[in-house]
C-alpha cells in the first residue's frame, strides 16, 4: 500500500483558496494558521511570502456593525457591571483603574 505524499504547505494554501467558498473571516484564520505553520517548520522565504500575499488578500477588512448589534452588546456590558447607563458603567470602569485608550497614547 503506497504512502500518500503529504501536501506541501503551497498546494495546501491554494487548496485553501480554490476549494469550497469559505467565509472571508474563516479563510483569514485558516490561512493564518498556514502561515503559523510556515513559520514553526522553517518555510523559506518564498513560501512565506506566498502566505503573507494571501492573508492580505483575505483579511476581512469591511466590518460593519448594526444599531442592534451595538446596543444589545453594550446592554449586556451595563448589565454585567450592574449600571443603568454608559454614563455609570464609565464610573465604574474608572474605580476598577480602567482608563482610556487617549490617556495611554
Amino acid at each position: 500500500m503506497p504512502i500518500e505524499p503529504v501536501p506541501s504547505i503551497i498546494d495546501r494554501l491554494i487548496a485553501l483558496l480554490t476549494d469550497e467558498p469559505l467565509q472571508r473571516s474563516d479563510l483569514f484564520l485558516k490561512v493564518s494558521a498556514l502561515l503559523a505553520e510556515a513559520i514553526d517548520e522553517g518555510a523559506d522565504e518564498q513560501t512565506r511570502r506566498a502566505i503573507r500575499s494571501a492573508l492580505a488578500l483575505t483579511e476581512p477588512s469591511n466590518l460593519t456593525f448594526t444599531a442592534a448589534a451595538v446596543k444589545a452588546h453594550v446592554k449586556k456590558v451595563l448589565n454585567k457591571l450592574k449600571t443603568q447607563n454608559r454614563k455609570q458603567a464609565a464610573i465604574v470602569a474608572h474605580q476598577h483603574g480602567v482608563r482610556s485608550a487617549a490617556s495611554v497614547a
